[in-house]
């Protein structure tokens, strides 16, 4: 039950019997009136000179406010469940992108546009959100902080993007990386050694024309061709850091022993410099200012991923052709990067393994 008074809006979840003040994100003032969206169960909040409020979702509230609210409570982990979220096509208005206008576009926060996730935790702490496939496939993982009661937090209705050449280590969450398909999913939420779980049904924008399932297909698969190419450019960046860094060790080591060979330490200065090219293709040349970079691998994933972003959106020749031109440049590079390690290292490699040396 609701009630709005003079100061504010009050919630019962008994039948009337007590009242507490409802004080996230509304201000105190007088409100004017209250309905509930049939749809959506939003709780829509009028004030006096405060313009209007909206409380999504209200369904965890009623659930708390039910016989089986006590039974609720007393769980380490609840998770509520989940609305059907929709993959939303969203248009652009000319002249407000990323803020332009400053201050004279005013709006308040719209509802998040993935799936709102609301779970009760008996404690707070870090909870860990695992999104599955129908498979029970692992597709996105991310964390946010527990507080002690009610929590809502929202997923993107992204899965995990994987770990970019320009990314050195492996992070504890991974970026956001495409839309997922329309389809049924899991949320898992886990708070230490506690988890609780609930579906997550994704919808495609019911206001655009429905897309066939094998265009939904080849979608997905260029963009888990996207991700092959990804991580082959991932791992030979990763070659290109570790023989800068065996380089590095390998001069400290004749520093230490005063080696003074003139061929080596020539051949170690022309590897270095060819290393350091091979990285510039890869990430792009550390200079001040913004300037174009068409040619740089990395640019050339980032407009892939771009091209290939929504899942919903036909493939098309562009995109195709846009792929095939990155995985060309990554084997290339590939190649070009075992080429190095075979022709210009070989003399390196000869000392290193006189030395007993495990760097390559």
């Amino acid at each position: 039950m609701f009630i709005g008074a003079e100061f504010g809006l009050f919630v019962s979840f008994n039948g009337g019997q007590a009242w507490q003040k409802w004080e996230v994100e509304l201000p105190n003032t007088p409100i004017t009136d209250l309905v509930i969206h049939p749809r959506d169960y939003d709780l829509v909040i009028g004030t006096f000179g405060r313009s209007f409020y909206i409380l999504d979702d209200i369904r965890p509230l009623r659930a708390l406010a039910s016989a089986s609210g006590p039974t609720i409570v007393n769980k380490d982990i609840h998770v509520f469940d989940i609305p059907d979220t929709y993959l939303w096509m969203i248009g652009e208005s000319i002249g407000y992108r990323f803020g332009k206008v400053g201050d004279s576009y005013f709006n308040g926060d719209n509802r998040p546009t993935g799936a709102l996730i609301s779970y009760h935790a008996s404690k707070e702490g870090e909870a860990r959100f695992d999104i599955t496939d129908i498979s029970g496939d692992t597709i996105r993982t991310f964390y946010r902080k527990a507080k002690t009661g009610v929590n809502r937090h929202d997923w993107n209705l992204r899965s995990d993007a994987m770990r970019a050449p320009n990314q050195a280590k492996p992070r504890k969450e991974s970026r956001p990386g495409f839309f997922v398909a329309p389809g049924e999913y899991t949320c898992h939420v886990s708070i230490g050694k506690q988890s609780a779980s609930a579906i997550v049904n994704v919808m495609a924008d019911p206001r655009m024309p429905k897309v066939p399932n094998d265009q939904i297909k080849e979608k997905v698969e260029l963009q888990n061709n996207f991700n092959a190419i990804v991580q082959k450019a991932t791992v030979a960046m990763d070659e290109v850091r570790s023989l800068q860094e065996s380089l590095e060790i390998i001069e400290k080591i004749l520093d230490k022993e005063n080696t003074e060979d003139e061929t080596l330490t020539s051949e170690i200065e022309n590897t270095k410099k060819a290393l350091k090219k091979m990285h510039e293709r890869m990430l792009g040349e550390e200079k001040q200012g913004i300037y174009r970079m068409p040619d740089v691998l990395t640019s050339m994933i980032r407009n892939s991923q771009y091209l290939l972003d929504f899942v919903l959106a036909p493939a098309n020749a562009n995109q195709q052709n846009m792929l095939r031109l990155t995985s060309v440049a990554v084997d290339t590079f590939i190649t070009d990067l075992a080429n190095l390690k075979k022709q210009e290292m070989q003399s390196i490699m000869d000392y290193c393994s006189s030395k007993n040396l495990q760097l390559f």
